[in-house]
């Protein structure tokens, strides 16, 4: 009977080593999903899971393929550094912050900003300008703009850009614009120099 016992013991503790699939070493990092975490990884999750409870602060975290993790979460705040490894990833978040608790914008950094290329995409450039129909103002009527407002006109106000900032895209459209117009007051000034030189050579 004692040796039926202790067989079935043995049968107990070996599927339970075999059907073991964590790892909680007091050295290295843990895994779960795998007995093997990888290298240097203190968390290695091997599948699908949750952290936090339902709401706007719980993550997702998973992967969809050998090559492709994502994350998923309704709100993520950063305030320390957060590191993915792989060659691609997929991210289903709402609002991003890093160094900022309350992010009301799909990204907002409290902080510099450093990168190598920045692509925005906007519509509406104006090349407008340049057609028949539009209306230029006349430098006098700038000039009267000026003095009463202090700023050019379409060029939002120093207090509104202090107080709301600006929007990169936006204000490189607002610029072309007053390059554009710029330059066509210095075709039609060189013309009128072109005529008064004429009539001074005439005279």
């Amino acid at each position: 009977m004692k040796k039926f016992a202790l067989f079935t013991l043995a049968l107990f503790v070996t599927g339970a080593v075999m059907a073991q699939t964590n790892s909680f070493p007091l050295n290295g990092g843990v895994g779960i999903g795998t007995l093997t975490p990888e290298n240097g990884v203190k968390l290695d999750v091997n599948g699908f899971g949750t952290i936090g409870t339902s709401g706007s602060a719980r993550i997702y975290l998973g992967t969809l393929n050998t090559s492709t993790a994502f994350i998923q979460s309704r709100n993520l705040s950063i305030n320390q550094k957060l590191v993915f490894y792989g060659s691609s990833y997929n991210f289903d978040i709402g609002n991003v912050g890093i160094g900022i608790t309350d992010p009301t914008e799909k990204l907002s950094v409290n902080g510099k900003i450093r990168a190598k290329e920045i692509k925005v995409e906007i519509t509406g450039w104006p090349d407008y300008v340049f057609k028949p129909d539009y209306k230029n103002l006349s430098l006098f009527s700038i000039e009267q703009f000026i003095k009463t407002n202090g700023h050019l006109p379409g060029i939002p106000s120093a207090e509104s850009i202090e107080k709301e900032g600006i929007d990169l895209g936006d204000m490189n459209k607002k610029l072309l614009q007053k390059i554009e117009e710029l330059t066509l007051h210095l075709i039609q000034q060189e013309k009128e120099i072109a005529k008064l030189k004429k009539k001074t050579e005439k005279l």
